[in-house]
């Protein structure tokens, strides 16, 4: 198993978006400026599928990478457990420079992002699970759909991803729409390693945070597109009645992708929660200021 605490310097830097953390390389790449933002992809997905949700999310610094196992980071082999995963992107914040951020997740990036929040609390301030699960026994998702992710050809044929998007991704995602387009498009250009993406399948297939959700105590947000044929409602609904600090929303007419298929009302979303949070915040350190005053008066 590849180790990331060896004793390669963390901070090595390799040519292009590329940096290396431990024995690992990680695509990695950061827009924008405002209050980090980390978003973190599904099965083998690489960083530029955010594409449309990022071009939303104005008055964030925007920080995506390429999983290992996606794009053109490093192959787990064997696969990883999920706290490897966890690990490298504690890694990757300190080659960065955050401390401390919001952390997005959808599908797979979710199931990194619970592991991630569990292991490393102190790093995340505000959690966002999207169209995710809390792993084995409780995903309820479409058989069809749950068999059609065995395979990664929907990376590799264009042909293929038209014809199984519709009952795959739900909502949006049907044949010859601008979503599934888009979408095979920016698969194509930085397509998984077939080793890369079982790596991240057999990972997914042994995850489990059912048992270590309720020790959550970050504010969070569960998402769920009510078309979402993969992690339907139900799947979705669990991990919010598990954590005690959660809220939980269902995206109207949202597939799998509602993120990208509804990028401005999901930033709308996104803003709405990490913005009303951050005021309370301040509501509440101004209330405890005016009581000592008051005391001291």
């Amino acid at each position: 198993m590849t180790s990331l605490t060896s004793t390669t310097p963390r901070s090595q830097r390799v040519p292009g978006e590329l940096i290396r953390v431990g024995d690992v390389h990680v695509r990695v790449n950061v827009t924008g400026e405002g209050p980090p933002l980390l978003l973190v992809h599904g099965l083998g997905a690489g960083l530029d599928l955010w594409a449309p949700l990022v071009s939303e999310l104005k008055g964030y610094t925007v920080i995506t990478l390429d999983n290992p196992g996606a794009g053109a980071s490093t192959v787990p082999w064997p696969p990883w457990f999920m706290n490897k995963y966890a690990e490298t992107l504690d890694a990757v914040l300190d080659e960065l420079g955050f401390d401390r951020v919001d952390v997005l997740g959808l599908s797979f990036g979710g199931m990194v992002s619970q592991e991630f929040a569990f292991r490393y609390p102190q790093r995340v301030r505000r959690l966002i699970l999207a169209g995710t699960t809390a792993g084995i026994g409780v995903t309820f998702g479409n058989p069809l759909a749950l068999s059609v992710l065995a395979t990664p050809l929907r990376y590799y044929s264009r042909s293929y991803m038209a014809m199984i998007a519709p009952f795959l991704y739900g909502g949006d995602a049907h044949a010859g729409s601008e979503l599934v387009a888009e979408q095979s498009n920016l698969r194509h250009q930085m397509r998984p390693s077939i080793p890369g993406y079982f790596a991240q399948l057999t990972t997914a297939s042994t995850f489990s945070s059912f048992w270590y959700l309720p020790t959550l105590r970050m504010p969070t947000l569960v998402l769920a597109g009510d078309e979402d044929p993969i992690t339907n409602p139900l799947t979705c609904w669990v991990i919010s009645k598990r954590i005690p600090d959660c809220e939980y929303q269902e995206i109207k007419g949202g597939g799998h992708l509602f993120l990208m298929e509804k990028p401005k009302l999901s930033a709308d979303l996104i803003r709405e929660f990490l913005e009303r949070e951050a005021r309370e915040d301040v509501d509440t350190e101004q209330k405890t200021a005016r009581r000592r005053i008051s005391r001291s008066a």
